[in-house]
């Protein structure tokens, strides 16, 4: 076993026992604090003071893409005091290590325990919606309400968590949780372009690209964003608007786009890696795409688990049981074992329903053979959990957006 991992594994172990210990003992302390909560001028205790400290050094930590420095200062905040704001960080830095199970776990003991915090219940059950599990997520909804049938945060995110669950995504306004982006900034004005998968070795992206967002972004500064809040500048391939290989590519609706430096994905993450042949009929899949947002707020992407069918609605192509949300035309999908087998793209390339076709690596394989290698195959494993799937998938997935102006 890599050190990588178990290094994560006692990690997260270390910060369960913190949270177990304190989950009684630490009671009183969380129970003086909110009597006092409604007097705005009682003087914070030194230990708050230190505490308050603490997190926000976490958070400037994250904002730098230190997960592991956050970390290390939400233990020594945890240490003093059992509050949710110091838990829900340590999930923010947990997914941003690319360590989302062990996130989810700690997100389910925050919300266990504090329930007097529903935006502790509200992480949790979007993490589980996001991660292929939107059914058990809109009964967690469903539970808060029942307790706290007016709290905000729960009523917010109960229409997305159903539209997630219907495939009718429609709703491109209401804020949602999201990583602590870092790397590149994204320009004020940014407009999100499309979802994609990063290949040879995070150095280049395949993206979901019509033809009229690939004339627009042909010679403009364009950035990606992984799962893991990473963000980097690119660029379309050079002679994206006259290669064969590229056109061929454009036919599709994709286009590869060259990263400045590298996006590579957590130490124990494995790499991408694809299926030897094509995904046959009643194959278990899962897509991943990025919901729409009416602005560039940092997301974790969507996994949607379905099946491949035998017919699509582009001949040649077979079908998905996956319906992909209004405004998405595409995203990377994958098969059980977390090995790339294509794209999913929304009707087929240019017709505009929601139901969706597997664009298979074989055709894919063919486009992007002159432009670059095949991502390495690998044999047949034992299929992975939901959670572990979405883990392995977090950081090979990205956002490209590009500036308005």
């Amino acid at each position: 076993m890599k050190a990588a991992t178990l290094n994560r594994r006692s990690a997260a172990a270390r910060l369960l026992s913190l949270a177990a210990a304190f989950s009684c003992a630490a009671q009183p302390l969380r129970l003086a604090a909110h009597e006092h909560a409604s007097d705005a001028h009682a003087p914070r205790s030194p230990l708050q003071a230190e505490r308050l400290a603490l997190l926000q050094a976490a958070r400037l930590a994250l904002n730098q893409g230190q997960a592991q420095q956050a970390l290390q200062l939400l233990e020594r905040a945890a240490l003093m005091s059992h509050d949710a704001d110091t838990e829900m960080l340590m999930v923010l830095a947990m997914l941003q290590a690319g360590e989302f199970r062990n996130a989810l776990n700690f997100a389910s003991h925050t919300a266990g325990a504090h329930k007097d915090e529903p935006e502790a219940l509200a992480l949790y059950a979007w993490l589980q919606a996001l991660s292929g599990q939107a059914a058990y997520a809109a009964r967690i909804i469903d539970a808060g309400l029942q307790r706290l049938p007016q709290e905000a945060h729960l009523r917010a995110l109960q229409p997305l968590i159903q539209q997630l669950l219907d495939g009718s995504w429609t709703d491109t306004a209401t804020p949602r949780p999201g990583p602590a982006a870092f790397g590149a900034a994204l320009p004020q004005q940014a407009l999100a372009l499309g979802s994609g998968l990063l290949l040879n070795e995070g150095r280049q992206a395949l993206i979901a690209l019509p033809d009229a967002g690939r004339a627009w972004a042909n010679g403009r500064p364009l950035w990606l964003r992984n799962g893991l809040g990473q963000t980097q500048t690119a660029q379309l391939s050079r002679g994206a608007s006259n290669s064969s290989a590229d056109s061929a590519l454009a036919t599709l609706g994709l286009s590869l786009l060259n990263l400045d430096t590298p996006l590579t994905p957590p130490a124990g993450l494995p790499p991408l890696s694809c299926a030897a042949r094509d995904a046959f009929a009643g194959s278990p899949v899962a897509a991943l795409v990025y919901l729409p947002d009416s602005g560039t707020g940092t997301a974790w992407p969507a996994m949607q688990l379905g099946f491949v069918g035998r017919l699509g609605l582009v001949p040649g192509q077979p079908g998905l049981d996956i319906a992909l949300p209004a405004q998405v035309s595409a995203g990377p999908v994958f098969d059980q074992a977390g090995r790339w087998i294509g794209f999913a793209q929304r009707g087929g390339h240019g017709v505009q329903q929601q139901a969706a076709s597997l664009l298979p690596l074989s055709a894919l394989n063919a486009a992007l053979a002159p432009m670059l290698d095949t991502p390495p195959v690998q044999a047949q494993t034992l299929p992975l959990s939901a959670d572990r799937l979405y883990e392995q998938c977090l950081p090979l997935s990205v956002q490209a957006f590009g500036a308005a102006s």
